[in-house]
């Protein structure tokens, strides 16, 4: 990002700050001045103490919210700017016996649902100049996040894996 100019009152909404994009955003968004509202799961403050050292009082709020849900994505949009939504579903693999869905129930779904909820927020809240929409591993073919496992853990991605754009699975 390179430096801006901006009205002190521009408050950005970013979703999924917990994520390794979503943070480095709003550390930018915070050097820059912004005031930053971040959608979390879990809103404990002392979780997100990496961000809060980095800002003036007040500059950084959160909000709980979940991609599956309705609640608090209109209250956490509201009054906003600018949107970044780089919330996007992620499978717990620390855990093979409690398995998270994968393929469109794991990633295709709840990241379209997320999406949708986020944008019925922006035009409700009649303030928004501006949305970042940043795409995920849902973005490539489901089966190659199951097929992790065959090669230690390690996932290997060719331009084959990418879901068509027409939105046919493969």
């Amino acid at each position: 990002m390179s430096e801006s100019k901006h009205n002190e009152d521009d408050l950005v909404f970013v979703s999924g700050i917990s994520g390794f994009i979503g943070g480095h955003i709003v550390k930018r968004l915070l050097q820059q001045g912004y005031r930053v509202r971040g959608s979390v799961r879990k809103a404990n403050k002392a979780s997100y103490s990496y961000l809060f050292d980095q800002c003036q009082e007040g500059q950084l709020e959160l909000i709980e919210c979940d991609l599956t849900s309705d609640k608090n994505w209109k209250e956490g949009i509201k009054g906003c700017t600018y949107v970044v939504h780089t919330a996007n579903p992620m499978p717990d693999t620390r855990d093979d016996q409690n398995k998270q869905p994968s393929g469109e129930e794991g990633f295709v779904k709840p990241a379209k649902e997320g999406m949708l909820r986020v944008l019925k927020a922006v035009l409700e809240a009649k303030t928004v100049k501006r949305v970042v929409y940043l795409s995920s591993i849902g973005a490539m073919n489901w089966e190659l996040w199951d097929r992790r496992n065959e090669n230690n853990g390690v996932v290997f991605s060719t331009g084959k894996d990418w879901t068509p754009t027409d939105g046919r699975c493969h």
